[in-house]
């Protein structure tokens, strides 16, 4: 029995901390548009200065361009609220 193929553009990730910063990158790295909501906006605007970090890093160590690493970044955006996550193709709780 085959499974329905799902297009995914668009992802929320609800939560800041290690888990969340994995998913994040890891949807960002996939090409797909991700909102980041933290209930506490300190933790969310750390986990994107260790997100930033992290693409440098990975600059530096050559395993991408500084044009693919701002790619990424910006496919990554801070969600004000709840209700700015409803048109989103997927959701993930972290």
């Amino acid at each position: 029995m085959s499974q329905p193929r799902f297009d995914i553009q668009t992802a929320a990730v609800i939560g800041a901390g290690t888990m969340g910063r994995g998913i994040v990158m890891s949807l960002a790295n996939a090409g797909v548009q991700v909102l980041w909501l933290d209930n506490n906006p300190e933790m969310l605007e750390q986990a994107l200065v260790v997100v930033a970090d992290t693409y440098a890093h990975n600059v530096r160590q050559g395993r991408i361009d500084e044009a693919e690493a701002a790619a990424r970044r910006a496919r990554i955006a801070k969600a004000a609220d709840y209700p700015a996550l409803a048109d989103v193709d997927l959701v993930i709780e972290a």
